[in-house]
């Protein structure tokens, strides 16, 4: 089992200095701020068994889990018209007088992974190997969340065979092929879900007798309920070979590769 933490604190300053070739607008001497942050863990478990059986067969069996989840926030600020520039204590928001802004941004996601996956070979000369995993991903919905993504393989090594030994210049041939799912998830969160969006341009209305508005939410993104996993299908055909005792070594592939549920 392992266990593991990422951990981003940024933070940062422009200044906008006066151009003075230029007339002076509300844009002059301004201050940029932002600060935020970045966390993200994850958390694998496998469990591995191998054996040979009679030095001629090789079996290697993994399965696991790995669960991941991120978070981010930041905090940006504004502010322009301000006396004088060039003196770093005096780099604050505060005394900027036009151009107020202020904003925050965040973010949320996880994945939770099982997987499972056998080798074996036979005399090193016959290779096979099987994979499959479940992934589930908070960029989709309950009905959608979850897929499932096989692959497996076959390899020949030829140059194991007994009518290949007397070839002392071919060090290793081997010809294979395999054919697999991959996924993607890899989306703006939560399309699955409608958005709400709070303003002051266009959500908030002067609907009492005082003065001021008064603040609410409007729509602005609409659900895709069916939005799920991209996948990739992809058939590949291969041929490796190394010759003089790895002086030259290459690689022949043909493949095929189908993406679809973009």
């Amino acid at each position: 089992t392992s266990f593991g933490i990422r951990y981003e604190n940024y933070n940062g300053i422009e200044i906008i200095y006066p151009n003075l070739e230029f007339s002076e607008g509300s844009n002059a001497n301004g201050i940029r701020e932002n600060q935020g942050y970045r966390t993200q863990w994850t958390w694998t478990n496998t469990l591995n068994y191998k054996k040979n059986f009679n030095e001629e067969h090789n079996l290697n069996v993994l399965v696991g889990t790995e669960a991941i989840r991120s978070r981010e926030r930041q905090l940006d600020g504004g502010r322009n018209g301000y006396f004088i520039l060039g003196n770093l204590d005096y780099y604050y928001l505060n005394p900027g007088t036009s151009n107020i802004t202020n904003a925050s941004t965040g973010a949320v996601g996880s994945l939770f992974s099982i997987f499972g996956k056998a080798d074996y070979s036979f005399k090193d000369r016959y290779l096979l190997s099987a994979t499959v995993r479940r992934d589930g991903s908070s960029n989709f919905g309950s009905e959608n969340q979850y897929g499932v993504f096989p692959a497996g393989s076959a390899a020949w090594r030829l140059s194991e065979e007994e009518f290949m030994q007397g070839a002392e210049w071919l060090t290793d041939l081997k010809i294979r092929a395999g054919y697999g799912i991959t996924g993607n998830q890899r989306i703006p969160a939560f399309q699955y879900l409608d958005r709400l969006q709070s303003s002051l341009a266009s959500s908030s209305y002067p609907i009492h007798d005082g003065s001021g508005l008064i603040t609410g939410v409007r729509q602005n993104a609409f659900k895709n309920e069916a939005v799920k996993w991209e996948e990739v299908n992809s058939l590949n055909i291969g041929l490796d070979f190394t010759l003089l005792n790895g002086k030259f070594d290459g690689t022949f592939d043909w493949y095929n590769k189908k993406t679809s549920d973009m």
